[in-house]
């Protein structure tokens, strides 16, 4: 089906006689007034009369005279992600916003990737049974029961509209804007303790990195990440 407008105004239905919010417009567009068409060019073979029909709703038209098909386009705001973790389990929360001219429907799919949009790279996908409306935001939780297998990792890739297997799931008007980074929230878990007690390995009774064993020597495996954009050195 394609759009069209609310308003179907009289039987002898007449497109351009009432408004959409059912207003009388002072000067009424003359039905017969042609359109440039496909080419944007006045007096071409392709000119078009939208409106020049009896009992025809029309639906929305560009400029041109063309129809155009009203589309969402939903991008994700970085400053609506939200992370939680537990051990080795992490949930990543997106907040996506719809600029678009119509709805996204549900579901809305989220999928997570190490550093990179690739196949290869793919951790899970995840979705909402929600509709977001133009001008509105909806939330999809991203659920990963263990990260540990994707470390080492700096940064995950969330992209909307990404259902793991289709790109975009739904169409929309731009797909260029779906993607944002996020740092690693379980990045601790990339540093690994290794103590040892009169020989025997124990991390001791704090909790990692902090070991503290009575004259022992203590060896530390860190696996060292830089967070920032610019090359530097880590000194441990």
């Amino acid at each position: 089906w394609a759009s069209a407008r609310k308003v179907w105004n009289q039987y002898a239905y007449n497109v351009v006689n009432v408004n959409e919010d059912l207003t009388i417009p002072q000067f009424q567009l003359n039905p017969a007034t042609v359109f440039a068409g496909s080419d944007g060019v006045m007096g071409t073979s392709d000119d078009v009369r939208p409106y020049n029909a009896f009992l025809q709703q029309q639906t929305s038209l560009n400029a041109n005279g063309n129809p155009v098909w009203l589309l969402p386009d939903v991008y994700p705001d970085p400053s609506l992600v939200s992370s939680s973790v537990i051990g080795d389990s992490v949930n990543v929360t997106v907040g996506i916003v719809n600029q678009g001219d119509a709805l996204i429907g549900s579901p809305v799919y989220v999928t997570l990737y190490k550093e990179s949009v690739t196949t290869a790279n793919k951790i899970r996908t995840d979705s909402a049974s929600i509709q977001i409306m133009p001008g509105d935001t909806g939330y999809v939780t991203v659920r990963m029961a263990d990260i540990t297998p994707y470390l080492p990792m700096l940064n995950i890739i969330a992209r909307v509209n990404d259902d793991g297997t289709n790109f975009p799931y739904q169409p929309e008007c731009d797909d260029t804007n779906n993607e944002t980074a996020i740092l690693n929230p379980a990045i601790n878990l990339m540093m690994k303790k290794d103590a040892t007690l009169e020989g025997i390995p124990h991390n001791g009774t704090y909790a990692n990195p902090v070991s503290v064993l009575f004259s022992e020597t203590i060896e530390y495996t860190i696996t060292a990440v830089n967070a920032n954009t610019a090359t530097g050195n880590v000194i441990i």
